[in-house]
């Protein structure tokens, strides 16, 4: 009878030997990395995916403080934990950054429980690391393509709108043009709805008189300041009469020259919305 109570402390060593076996080969062959370490932060175990994911081979990371996993600027954040850890407390998918061996940022999720002894003792701290890199670089690239989304739907909207606008404008236009309404009354109206539509500040109608040399004013509305006058052209010349002449914008920037009267002339010409055509 007395060898009974020996054959089940037997049993119970092999099945708890066998035990240790097993949690062994659980840790070293997760995905994710599984590190223990003291109280101050000294690591004490690190198993193969801690060394995939950080780079350093346990050998090279047992003995060394654990903030050699912690960017500079989140140094404080180990004690942070370690003392909750110190109080029994757990830390639940705690997403931060390390680093390499390499020094490759590696964006994780940290599991951190309390090691405790058979007597309930907290003696050291566990930490469960998930790369969650290739997610978060998922989630960048995803709300990037949905900004893009966003800025496309705003400027197609605008585009819309604007397009509207003019339309609009236009129809307005042509109705004033099929009215009963005197030249000037018309022409009034016109360069204020173009200068509406052209959204700029001043705006205004010359009249290429039949020499084709001179532009006169004929309506116009906005900020000039009094500078507003009759403009002579010259035509094939200057970027007004290149305007004219081509029926065609000219870009006063694209003009290589002197500034003579006639670039003031035609810089105020542009400002103003001009858009010259010739009488048929």
């Amino acid at each position: 009878m007395a060898q009974q109570p020996n054959r089940l402390q037997t049993f119970n060593q092999q099945q708890a030997e066998q035990d240790r076996y097993l949690l062994a080969a659980i840790v070293e062959h997760s995905n994710d990395a599984i590190i223990s370490k003291t109280l101050d932060g000294v690591i004490v175990n690190w198993n193969g995916a801690a060394e995939r994911i950080y780079g350093y081979q346990a050998g090279e990371a047992i003995g060394r403080s654990i903030s050699i996993l912690v960017p500079p600027e989140q140094r404080d954040e180990v004690e942070e934990i370690l003392a909750k850890t110190r109080r029994g407390e757990h830390v639940d998918h705690y997403e931060t950054d390390r680093v390499r061996k390499d020094g490759q940022l590696v964006h994780v999720s940290l599991s951190i429980s309390p090691i405790k002894d058979l007597s309930g003792n907290i003696i050291g701290v566990s930490t469960i690391a998930r790369d969650i890199t290739a997610q978060k670089q998922a989630e960048a690239a995803l709300r990037r393509a949905h900004d893009e989304l966003e800025q496309r739907i705003r400027m197609r909207t605008r585009e819309i709108v604007r397009r509207q606008q003019v339309a609009e404008g236009l129809r307005d236009i042509l109705a004033i043009l099929n009215s009963d309404r005197d030249l000037d009354e018309i022409l009034d109206y016109i360069v204020e709805r173009a200068r509406a539509l052209l959204q700029v500040d001043r705006c205004a109608i010359f009249h290429m008189g039949s020499a084709r040399r001179k532009l006169t004013i004929k309506a116009a509305c906005g900020s000039f300041g009094g500078a507003l006058r009759d403009i002579v052209v010259n035509m094939g010349q200057d970027p007004v009469g290149r305007a004219v002449s081509s029926r065609q914008p000219v870009a006063i920037s694209n003009w290589v020259g002197p500034p003579p009267e006639f670039i003031r002339l035609a810089t105020q010409a542009v400002e103003a919305g001009l858009v010259p055509v010739p009488p048929r």
